[in-house]
């Protein structure tokens, strides 16, 4: 805008210079005119001859009232182009105001349809009950519906790639375990999409930690009494949510620091190997807890141990798997939130704020409690900075275990 205006500022200076230079050429060539009518009128021998022994005269200098001509005329050239200055000046201050008003107005109006929440994983597991939870809450909140879709596979690249290609206006969002969304990053050797820069961060509403789940039949009740079998018979199955998923990376971690053969088994979301382990398909399952927790409380699985740092204060009696094998074999199930880049700031501060009040509702605490998952209500820029670290930690991961995708 600001160029638009100075174009049309130049040409109009030009033509006051160029005006008031003929103005003041005229009034010096009508001086001289009148003088010499009066030398002629007057008639004067005496004063011819006394001019011809003088000799020519200097250069006249400019007299008072051309100097003044063109002081005028310069002043006037000075004032117009300050007007102009300040007209651009103007147009820059108004194009700002008008980009800031856009940005609050688009966090007002929004959302203007129903908003799509893609879930990486199919129904029964932890993301997607975390995400119907959220979903019906922001449904009230903003009263437009938000739809949860599930597009399941591929370690959860599926539903990112869709995302990624969606347009930035916030009606399209990926809801995702970013532990998973992070380890894709070292897995793939070729992603349609970038884990971090084809994203804006908006939320990570909770953490809830693996739990390694065995079949009953197995006759192991402890995490020490399961790596003595798997010593003894190299090779026990071991299920998982999707191959790259952090299940699955998280089992490798337990097999790594264990020093056990473990034979693993991918399967798609976090229900279905719990089916499988259930139907004594396979020997155990690094499961989520949402997936596994009901059949435990019903004996019908035996819970191992928690891959976290600490006991759950919602699961005070499971012991994690830290406290039998040394170093870091924790996971985590991080439900978390990705907009497309590019969508608007003001659009990803207020799902922010209204993802983080979702999880302050009573429902919430509730679905949070029986699923063992500590509320996080991160900012987008906390978000940004848990992804960046992770896209690190877990390809350390990748590496020592040597997992390849499919």
């Amino acid at each position: 805008m600001a160029a638009a205006l100075q174009s049309g500022v130049e040409p109009r200076l030009q033509r006051d210079r160029q005006y008031g230079e003929a103005r003041l050429r005229a009034r010096r060539a009508g001086a001289a005119r009148r003088a010499s009518h009066e030398s002629e009128r007057r008639g004067d021998p005496a004063r011819s001859r006394r001019r011809e022994r003088a000799g020519p005269r200097p250069a006249r200098h400019a007299q008072p009232h051309e100097a003044q001509v063109a002081g005028g005329v310069e002043a006037r050239v000075i004032q117009r182009r300050r007007r102009a200055m300040k007209r651009i000046g103007g147009g820059i201050a108004v194009a700002f105001a008008a980009a800031f008003f856009c940005a609050g107005a688009a966090g007002q109006s929004y959302p203007t349809k129903p908003v799509r929440l893609i879930v990486s994983f199919p129904p029964g597991g932890a993301t997607d009950t975390f995400s119907r939870t959220a979903a019906a809450e922001l449904t009230k909140v903003f009263g437009q519906q938000f739809v949860v879709e599930n597009r399941p596979g591929a370690g959860t690249t599926i539903a990112a790639e869709y995302v990624a290609k969606s347009p930035p206006d916030g009606h399209t969002l990926l809801f995702t375990d970013l532990s998973t969304h992070t380890i894709t990053s070292s897995l793939y050797a070729k992603l349609a999409y970038h884990p971090l820069r084809d994203f804006a961060a908006v939320a990570a509403v909770n953490a809830s930690p693996l739990l390694l789940v065995a079949h009953p039949s197995v006759n192991v009740r402890t995490t020490r009494e399961l790596i003595a079998l798997a010593k003894k018979h190299p090779g026990i199955t071991c299920g998982n949510s999707g191959v790259g998923t952090v299940t699955h990376m998280t089992a490798e971690k337990f097999r790594l620091r264990a020093g056990i053969e473990v034979t693993a088994v991918n399967y798609k979301g976090g229900a279905t190997p719990v089916i499988a382990l259930l139907g004594g398909e396979i020997a155990m399952v690094m499961a989520t807890i949402p997936a596994s927790i009901q059949h435990v409380r019903k004996g019908r699985l035996v819970a191992l141990g928690l891959a976290a740092e600490k006991r759950s204060p919602f699961l005070p009696d499971i012991p994690t798997l830290g406290e039998t094998v040394k170093g870091d074999v924790s996971g985590a199930v991080i439900s978390g939130v990705l907009a497309p880049a590019g969508t608007p700031r003001a659009v990803i501060d207020r799902l922010n704020a209204e993802f983080n009040r979702a999880s302050d509702t009573a429902r919430a605490k509730e679905v949070y409690a029986e699923n063992a998952a500590e509320t996080l209500k991160w900012s987008p820029a906390e978000v940004q900075q848990a992804m960046e670290r992770d896209v690190k930690a877990w390809a350390d991961v990748v590496k020592a275990t040597g997992v390849k995708a499919n």
